[in-house]
C-alpha cells in the first residue's frame, strides 16, 4: 500500500479497510463454544466493535473440520414464518395456504439439510443479528441445539433483544458469553497504518484514539471520512491530521444505547453507572439481582472490576459502563429532568465517597451540576482543578463559575481564570482576577495572594511590556513582604518572575537574579531550583554567554533525567533548556531529549504530544531541512489548533511556512504565511519564535525583508543581546545582506558557543573572501549537523573569486554532503523512513532465521511486540519476507564494509 507522496489524502486511490486478526479473542470464542454444558456460545459487544468479524472466524476454523451454516436475521424478514431458515429448508412442501408448517417439519428438513452436507462432529450454526431472527426459526434452532443436534454461535449487541428462544437458552446458562472489547492502542495503530499505507503522525493518532475510542466501525467511518474530506494529510510519507479541513464525520446511530430492551431496574443501574463512572459493586447489588446484573455483563453493558469481576483489577468490585462510548451514548438518553433522581440515588448508596478517582470526582461533580443542585464549594474547587489536569477547560470553567462568593471565591477565580485563559478569553481571565482584588483583598489569606499574583503574571505573558511590568512589580512586592510559611511551596513567586521576566526579554536582569537561586542548589525545592535554571541557562545563550549557559543547561538537564519533577514542571523546564540548546546550536541535544520513549522517559512522555513534534520540527528546520521538518510540523500545527490554538499555534504555523519553503515548495509557504495569525506579544527574539520563521520564510521566498531582519538584530545588539543577535542577523548574512555581515564582525564574542563562532567566522568569511576559512566553518557546521548553514557557508566559498582549486573541491564536496543528507529519500517518499534501533534488533534476527520466540526471549520482548517491530520493520525496508530481510538490511546500510549482510 506504499503509493506515492502527495499533500492530499484524496489524491490516492481509495484504500481498503481490511480485517484484523484478534488471536486472543478468537481463541477465547472457540474454548466457550467447545465448553462443556452449553450448547453455544453468543458473541456482544456495542454495535461496531467486530462482532460479526470474529463469528466469520469462528465459523471459518469450525469449517475446516465440519459443516457451518450462516444465518442471517434482517428487519425486513423477521416477521415472516422461519424466513432465516428458508435458504436451508429444501423439504418443505410448496403449498403452505394452510399456514406454516409445524416446527417438528421445519426441524425434520433442517436435519436432512445437514445430514446432506456431511462433515465430522456436530454442526455449527452462525446466526448474525439474532435480535431479527423471526421466532418460527428460533424455535428450530433452539430445539435442535438443545437436543445436541448442533451447536449455536449467535452474534448480538444484546442476547435478551432476541426471540424468546435464544433468550430462554441464554437465561438457562446454556449459551455461553464472549464479549468483544475495544480494540487497544496498539490494535488502533496497526489498523490505521495498514489503511493509510505508511507511517501515521503521533497527533493523528492521538486524534484517531480519542475520537475513535477502539471501536473498529467509528474508526474506519473516520479514516474514510478523513481521506475523502482532504483531512488526512500525506507528505513526505508519513499521515497528519490538517486542522483546517477537518471536520467531525457524523456518526449518530453508530452508537446507539440500547436503553429500551432492559427492565426499569436495569436501566436505572446503567444510567446511573454511565454518569458517576464507577459505582461500588454491592452498590448495584442493592438494585439488581444478580442475574440481572450478570445479564448486563454478558451482554457487554457492564464490566465488573476487583475481586469476583472479570476486569482482574484489584481494590474493592466497582462496575462501570463497558466503553467509554456506550457511556456517553447511554448519558445522551437519560432526560435533565430524571438526573437529579439519578443524583439523589446516587448520594444514597455512597457513589464516590472515600476516595473517588479523578474521574468519578469530575463525573459526580457534573451530574450535581446538571441536576440543579448545590454543589459544595470545596468539591467545586477541587473538581474544577482535576478538570484542568485532565485538559477539559470547559467543564472547569462551569465548575468554578458555580463556586459562591465566599471563603472558597479567591481560588475559584484563580481556576475560571486559568480556564478561560486555556479557551483564548484572556481579557476575560484579566477581569475576573482584577473584580475579585477589588472586592476580596484585604481578606484574602498570603496563600491566596501568591495564587492570585502567580495567575495575575500568567495571564499578561502574551501581553504588551506594559502589562508584563504592573505584574512583575505585584510578584516582587509579595516577595519583599515575605509571605507567610508555606504559603510559597517550591518557591513559586520566584518561578512566576522568572518565566515572565523571561517573556519580557528582560535577560539581564534574570542573570543578575538567578545565580543566587542556582547556586543554593535544589535543596530549597528542586522545582524552584529546576525552573530556575532552566530559564538562566536561556537567559545566558540570549546574552551571549554561551559556555555558562551549556554549563548550567547540563546541570538542569541532569536533574530532568532523574524523573523527580511533576510532569507539568518537567514541562516547563525542558521547555526552557531547549531554547538555551537550540541557541547555542546544539541540534543533536535537543532531538535526543525529545525522541526520549518508554523506559528511557524519565516521566513516561508527560509532554503534550504537539509540543514534542513542535521541537523536533524546529530542530530539523534550524537545521535547514525542511524536508524532514514539516512533517512533526504539520502534525504540531494540528495538536495545537485544537488543542492549543492561543498559545502554540502561531510558532508552529510559522515554522511550518518556512519548513515549506525550505522544502522548495513556495506555494504551501504562501498558504501557509496567508493562514498564520500571530498569538503571542513576547519580547523574545531568537530561534524559537514566530517571527523568526516567518522572515526565514520570507527570505527563502525572495522578498524583500533583508532591511526588517537587520534592523531586528541591531536592536537585539543595542540591548545586549547578543546571542540573540548572532541568530538573527547571521539569517541576513547567508541571504546576502553586507550590513547584517558588519554587524555579526562587531559583536563582542567573549564566551560563544560553536555555533555563534561559526556565524562570526562565516561573517569574517564573505567580508574578506577568505574562501579557506569558510569552507573550515562549513566542514565544522555539516559536522554538527547544520546542513543548511554548511551548504550556505560553502556555496559562499565557491563565490569567492580565485579561490584555491584545493578549496574549491572541498567546498564543492560539503555542498553535495549537505544536499544529499538534506534530500528527501526514497524511503522517506515511499512513508518508510530510517529503522528504529529496536526494530534493527529485531530485523536483524530475523534475517538469522530467528523465530519470533527466539527473538522475544533474546530481547525480553513479548513475542506480540516482536511481531509489531517486525512488520513495521517489513514496510519500512519495502520486503514481505524474512527471506528478503538480508538483502534490504544491506541496502539500508549502503552496503557498508561493516554491514553483516554484505
Amino acid at each position: 500500500m506504499n503509493a506515492p507522496p502527495s499533500d492530499s489524502g484524496a489524491s490516492r486511490a481509495r484504500p481498503e479497510w481490511v480485517v484484523r486478526p484478534r488471536p486472543a479473542v478468537l481463541a477465547q470464542a472457540v474454548a466457550e463454544l467447545g465448553r462443556a454444558g452449553v450448547v453455544g456460545v453468543a458473541v456482544t459487544g456495542e454495535a461496531g466493535s467486530g462482532k460479526t468479524t470474529l463469528a466469520t472466524q469462528v465459523g471459518a476454523r469450525a469449517g475446516a473440520d465440519g459443516v457451518v451454516l450462516l444465518v442471517r436475521g434482517t428487519a425486513l424478514a423477521a416477521g415472516l414464518p422461519y424466513a432465516a431458515l428458508a435458504p436451508f429448508l429444501d423439504d418443505l412442501p410448496d403449498d403452505v395456504s394452510g399456514g406454516p408448517p409445524s416446527p417438528l417439519v421445519a426441524t425434520r428438513a433442517l436435519q436432512n439439510r445437514l445430514r446432506r452436507l456431511g462433515g465430522a462432529g456436530v454442526p455449527l450454526v452462525v446466526v448474525d443479528n439474532v435480535a431479527q431472527v423471526d421466532e418460527h426459526s428460533a424455535h428450530v434452532l433452539a430445539g435442535l441445539a438443545g437436543s445436541g443436534a448442533l451447536r449455536l454461535l449467535v452474534v448480538a449487541d444484546d442476547v435478551t433483544a432476541g426471540p424468546d428462544p435464544v433468550v430462554a437458552l441464554w437465561r438457562d446458562g446454556l449459551l455461553g458469553a464472549v464479549v468483544v472489547p475495544r480494540w487497544t492502542a496498539d490494535e488502533v495503530d496497526a489498523a490505521v497504518t495498514a489503511y493509510l499505507g505508511g507511517q501515521v503522525s503521533a497527533s493523528l493518532r492521538r486524534h484517531l484514539h480519542r475520537a475513535g475510542d477502539g471501536n473498529p466501525m467509528l474508526l474506519r467511518h473516520l479514516l474514510e471520512h478523513g481521506v475523502r474530506s482532504g483531512g488526512l494529510v500525506r507528505s513526505d510519507g508519513t499521515w497528519t491530521l490538517d486542522a483546517f479541513r477537518w471536520s467531525a464525520p457524523e456518526v449518530s446511530g453508530l452508537l446507539e444505547a440500547p436503553l429500551a430492551r432492559w427492565s426499569a431496574a436495569q436501566r436505572q443501574v446503567l444510567e446511573l453507572v454511565a454518569l458517576t463512572e464507577r459505582v461500588p459493586l454491592p452498590a448495584v447489588e442493592q438494585l439488581l439481582p444478580a442475574g440481572q446484573l450478570a445479564d448486563l455483563e454478558r451482554a457487554g453493558m457492564l464490566v465488573v472490576d476487583g475481586p469476583g469481576g472479570r476486569g482482574g483489577q484489584g481494590g474493592p468490585a466497582t462496575v462501570r459502563p463497558g466503553s467509554p462510548a456506550l457511556a456517553r451514548a447511554i448519558s445522551r438518553e437519560v432526560p435533565w429532568s430524571r438526573r437529579r433522581a439519578v443524583l439523589e440515588t446516587a448520594l444514597a448508596l455512597g457513589v464516590g465517597s472515600g476516595d473517588p478517582t479523578a474521574r468519578q470526582q469530575l463525573a459526580l461533580a457534573e451530574l450535581v451540576l446538571d441536576a440543579g443542585a448545590v454543589l459544595d464549594p470545596a468539591l467545586a474547587v477541587r473538581a474544577a482543578h482535576t478538570a484542568l489536569l485532565h485538559h477539559d477547560p470547559p467543564l472547569a470553567l462551569r465548575l468554578a463559575t458555580a463556586v459562591p462568593d465566599g471563603e472558597h471565591a479567591a481560588p475559584a477565580t484563580v481556576l475560571r481564570s486559568q480556564a478561560l485563559r486555556s479557551l483564548g478569553l484572556v481579557d476575560d481571565a484579566v477581569a475576573a482576577l482584577e473584580d475579585l482584588r477589588a472586592r476580596r483583598w484585604a481578606m484574602m489569606t498570603p496563600a491566596e495572594r501568591v495564587a492570585w499574583a502567580v495567575e495575575r503574571a500568567d495571564t499578561v505573558r502574551y501581553a504588551p511590556p506594559a502589562a508584563r511590568q504592573a505584574a512583575l512589580d505585584v510578584l516582587d512586592s509579595l516577595r519583599s513582604a515575605g509571605p507567610a510559611e508555606g504559603t510559597d511551596p517550591g518557591g513559586v513567586l520566584d518561578v512566576a518572575w522568572a518565566s515572565l521576566a523571561f517573556s519580557g526579554g528582560r535577560y539581564a536582569e534574570l542573570v543578575e537574579r538567578l545565580p543566587a537561586v542556582h547556586a543554593a542548589g535544589a535543596a530549597q525545592g528542586v522545582e524552584r531550583w529546576a525552573v530556575c535554571g532552566s530559564v538562566l541557562a536561556a537567559s545566558l545563550a540570549a546574552l551571549g554567554r554561551q559556555e555558562e549557559a551549556l554549563a548550567v543547561a547540563g546541570e538542569v538537564e541532569e536533574m530532568w533525567r532523574l524523573g523527580e519533577l511533576p510532569a507539568d514542571v518537567a514541562v516547563v523546564v525542558l521547555t526552557g533548556l531547549n531554547v538555551a540548546l537550540l541557541t547555542c546550536g546544539q541540534w543533536s541535544r535537543v532531538e535526543a531529549v525529545i525522541s526520549l520513549r518508554g523506559a528511557q522517559d524519565p516521566y513516561r512522555d508527560p509532554r503534550d504530544g504537539g509540543v514534542n513534534d513542535l521541537g523536533l520540527g524546529l530542530v530539523h528546520l534550524l537545521r535547514g531541512d525542511g524536508h524532514r521538518a514539516r512533517v512533526p510540523l504539520r502534525s504540531a500545527v494540528a495538536e495545537t489548533a485544537v488543542r492549543d490554538a492561543f498559545q502554540m499555534a502561531g510558532l508552529a504555523r510559522a515554522a511550518l511556512a518556512w519548513a515549506e519553503a525550505l522544502a522548495g515548495d513556495a506555494e504551501a509557504a504562501r498558504a501557509e504565511l496567508a493562514r498564520y495569525s500571530p498569538t503571542t506579544w513576547l519580547d523574545y527574539d531568537g530561534p524559537v519564535s514566530p517571527r523568526f520563521s516567518l522572515s526565514g520564510a520570507r527570505l527563502e521566498l525572495g522578498d524583500d525583508v533583508a532591511g526588517e531582519v537587520v534592523d531586528r538584530g541591531r536592536a537585539l545588539l543595542a540591548a545586549g543581546h547578543l546571542g540573540n543577535a548572532a541568530v538573527v542577523l547571521s539569517q541576513a548574512a547567508r541571504h546576502g545582506s553586507a550590513a547584517a555581515v558588519d554587524l555579526l564582525r562587531s559583536i563582542p564574542m567573549e564566551q560563544p558557543g560553536r555555533w555563534m563562532r561559526a556565524a562570526r567566522d562565516h561573517a569574517e568569511g564573505v567580508a574578506t573572501g577568505n574562501a579557506a576559512l569558510l569552507v573550515r566553518t562549513a566542514q565544522t557546521l555539516l559536522a554538527d549537523g547544520d546542513l543548511g548553514f554548511a551548504a550556505d557557508c560553502a556555496t559562499a566559498a565557491l563565490a569567492v573569486p580565485g579561490a584555491p582549486a584545493d578549496v574549491v573541491r572541498a567546498a564543492t564536496r560539503t555542498v553535495q554532503a549537505a544536499r544529499r543528507r538534506r534530500a528527501p529519500t526514497a524511503a522517506v517518499e515511499e512513508g518508510r523512513g530510517p529503522l528504529t534501533p529496536r526494530e534493527r534488533d529485531v530485523a536483524e534476527r530475523a534475517a538469522r532465521r530467528l523465530t519470533n520466540a527466539e527473538i522475544a526471549a533474546e530481547l525480553h520482548l513479548s513475542v506480540r511486540t516482536v511481531e509489531s517491530y517486525l512488520q513495521s520493520a517489513f514496510g519500512k525496508l519495502g520486503v514481505n519476507t524474512r527471506t528478503a530481510l538480508a538483502a534490504a538490511l544491506e541496502d539500508a546500510d549502503g552496503g557498508s564494509p561493516g554491514s553483516p549482510y554484505r
